[in-house]
């Protein structure tokens, strides 16, 4: 799982690294216990960036827009998983209810309407 750094800790390490500039990224790893490559990337963001420091929230979205757009991908990804299983399900309780002799066919097989592709069921008591 991906360690997360707050805004203060990544500000002193990349002003260690450029008040130091004669140290490899390996050793100043080992001082502040971060990897030497993500030392790399803080430094190189943060001359992309104009001499700030970027920190981005949970998820890595540039916006909230972004974020909530990947959130509701996310659901209807879900969602059409969902309706997909239930279309198996269908398909399955179909196949099955033909398998059977109309005397042994379970009693939810009865209850299911004409349309197989319709998601309505009611179960007999």
């Amino acid at each position: 799982m991906a360690k997360h750094y707050d805004r203060e800790f990544k500000e002193q390490v990349i002003q260690y690294v450029l008040d130091h500039p004669d140290l490899p990224y390996t050793q100043i790893a080992k001082q502040f216990g971060v990897h030497d490559t993500t030392i790399g990337g803080w430094v190189k963001s943060y001359k992309n960036h104009g001499d700030q420091v970027v920190v981005r929230g949970s998820g890595n979205h540039a916006s909230d827009e972004a974020k909530e757009i990947a959130h509701l991908k996310k659901q209807l990804r879900d969602t059409q998983d969902a309706l997909n299983v239930l279309k198996k399900a269908i398909s399955i309780f179909w196949a099955m209810a033909f398998r059977f002799p109309r005397s042994r066919i379970p009693r939810i097989f009865l209850t299911l309407p004409t349309y197989p592709s319709c998601l309505h069921f009611s179960i007999i008591s």
